[in-house]
């Protein structure tokens, strides 16, 4: 049996229809006289929903030569291509683009690795590092609606990082939306990482096997083999590579939580462990509970930080805003505390926390960390107090006078085309004179509010219609921060933006395919509007250019006829406005045949 099962050929094997993989269903089985009959029960999982950010990358002393971009099609389409092959999903992760984050404070490795000859090179900056996970945590901390994503990613040039880091949940649930990576000009290598570094944010630390590669090492993981190695210890399956299955043996594979093996080779996977502990700590939909959002909205300041090992900290610009929706914090700790006080010293507001000092990915020593917090902001507030113990750290008082910030422009009646450069301005003042901080934000309708620009200095920030939602109630809003106290503004009546078509992605099979008679595929795909987000079901539909019509859905299991076929998956969003994209493979089999030359 053991020499049956690593041999997809002498196995049997087979792809359940999706619309069976639902509820309980009892499956039976007969070969000849043998009858086996078992029921299964299927859970569902969440859906995976990540916002990309761009990143334009040009912190000082950046070499000349080196990319300023990430490529865009990386970014919406082949990133999370194979992910979605090792996460507990049912359904294609939900992607959306959010507008391109400017990074010119930091470096992140120095010298940077663009200008090394056999990267990576270059010393880490672990504050560039951390504060670039702080700014995109900022930004889904500052989203304002219903539609906000479970995760932010952010995604750099090529060769400005290389490699991936994230915020990882074990530091507290907190800290398990920020992740960032930089383009390879190795696909494989794009897709792995992703993967790698979104398993962090769900939950999972590495496996802690320094046989292939003595990073691979975290003495706190719960990973049950750590003496062994980090192969995938069991068979796996992948049913969604292309054109056939493909089967993963458990002492060629692994575990994709490693820095074992290379999707170029073919040899990473997911290892029961890994699937199984994402899907019950993250992934899975739990009972609906008695717990609801609060019934008006409640004052709130998020506060971030970076604190040193000699006990040296800097507090950045506080906001204060308003939510309904609680805050969710790092676990409680005992080595730091951030405080609002009244005047008397007495603490309001507060939540004290540990850190770490670690490198998240590598988990050598560092001497910097950093945090982000929510806290409730009551009435009375003097100061904001970071301390350690009865040592004040650092701190921000409030200020007797809130900022006054006014928005310019637009400010209601202008027209905005789908693509082109807009400038937003406004101008501010404060009556003690504070230095005043910015953020921009954008809503399309004036229910979903997305930041634009975080930590602006300048009364005025240069946007891109293009990667903006479009409608005809867009509005902007502006906050200023003089430390603590923060005053807003927005548009006095709405804009017009122009609305964007929809984007469409096939995820397998993969161009090129061949594709055995008779042997039933998978096709998956998704498509993504600006205005509506990850389309509908029912808003995709695939036809083939041999067999027609296909179905719709994000994943329809075909069974292709003989010959050449071009798939295509059509999207229409809400508008009415259309996309396809096309793929070509081949059911049958290519034979090659010899060369013969005929010599005279």
């Amino acid at each position: 049996l053991a020499a049956q099962r690593a041999d997809l050929r002498k196995s049997l094997n087979f792809a359940l229809p999706t619309a069976w993989a639902q509820g309980t269903v009892r499956l039976r089985a007969e070969v000849r006289e043998a009858v086996l009959e078992e029921t299964f029960t299927f859970q569902a999982a969440k859906r995976l929903r990540i916002a990309f950010v761009p990143i334009h990358y040009e912190p000082d002393g950046r070499g000349l030569l080196c990319k300023k971009e990430p490529d865009l099609t990386k970014l919406v389409k082949e990133a999370p291509i194979w992910a979605q092959r090792v996460f507990p999903i049912g359904s294609p992760i939900q992607v959306s683009q959010w507008d391109t984050l400017y990074w010119t404070m930091f470096e992140l490795r120095n010298p940077p690795t663009c200008v090394c000859l056999l990267p990576p090179c270059g010393k880490e900056n672990h504050t560039g590092w951390i504060k670039l996970l702080q700014t995109l945590e900022a930004k889904w901390l500052l989203y304002k609606g219903d539609d906000r994503p479970d995760y932010v990613f952010g995604w750099l040039p090529e060769d400005s990082f290389y490699r991936g880091i994230s915020y990882p949940k074990w530091f507290g649930a907190k800290y398990g939306v920020a992740a960032f990576a930089d383009d390879f000009s190795d696909l494989q290598f794009t897709r792995q990482t992703f993967a790698h570094e979104m398993g962090h944010l769900l939950g999972r630390r590495h496996t802690n096997s320094a046989t292939c590669n003595p990073d691979n090492i975290d003495p706190r993981t719960d990973w049950p083999w750590v003496r062994e190695n980090s192969l995938i210890q069991d068979y796996g399956v992948d049913i969604i590579s292309g054109a056939s299955y493909t089967l993963k043996r458990p002492q060629d594979n692994y575990d994709y939580m490693s820095y074992c093996g290379s999707l170029a080779k073919g040899n990473v996977w997911t290892s029961p462990w890994t699937y199984s502990h994402i899907f019950s700590e993250s992934l899975r939909v739990q009972p609906p509970t008695q717990t609801v959002g609060l019934s008006a909205e409640q004052p709130y300041f998020i506060a971030s930080g970076l604190v040193y090992t000699d006990d040296t900290a800097i507090l950045d610009p506080i906001w204060v805003i308003t939510s309904t929706t609680a805050p969710q914090n790092p676990p409680a700790g005992t080595q730091y505390c951030l405080e609002a006080r009244d005047a008397s010293g007495t603490a309001l507001a507060g939540h004290c926390f540990d850190l770490a000092f670690l490198n998240y990915e590598t988990g050598e020593a560092t001497n910097v960390d950093g945090f982000n917090l929510m806290l409730s902001y009551p009435s009375g507030v003097a100061r904001i107090v970071l301390r350690k113990g009865s040592q004040v750290l650092a701190e921000r008082p409030v200020s007797a006078h809130a900022p006054a910030v006014t928005v310019l422009s637009p400010n209601g009646g202008e027209a905005w085309a789908a693509t082109g450069t807009y400038t937003i301005t406004w101008t501010a003042s404060d009556a003690d004179g504070d230095p005043l901080t910015y953020s921009v934000l954008y809503s399309p309708d004036g229910a979903e509010w997305l930041p634009v620009g975080i930590g602006i200095t300048q009364t005025q920030w240069a946007v891109n219609a293009a990667e903006l939602a479009g409608g005809n109630s867009a509005r902007v809003r502006v906050l200023a921060s003089d430390g603590v106290n923060t005053s807003s503004d927005e548009s006095d009546a709405p804009f017009t933006v122009g609305r964007k078509g929809p984007q469409a992605f096939i995820l397998a099979p993969q161009e090129g395919a061949v594709v055995a008679p008779g042997t039933p595929i998978f096709l998956q795909g998704y498509a993504y509007d600006l205005e509506d987000g990850a389309l509908a079901e029912a808003a995709l539909r695939w036809s083939s250019s041999r067999d027609g019509d296909l179905g719709t859905g994000s994943t329809v299991l075909a069974t292709l006829s003989l010959g050449e076929h071009t798939l295509t998956l059509r999207a229409t969003d809400s508008d009415g406005n259309t996309a396809t994209t096309s793929i070509r493979l081949l059911v049958g089999f290519r034979v090659y045949l010899p060369l013969v030359l005929r010599n005279r």
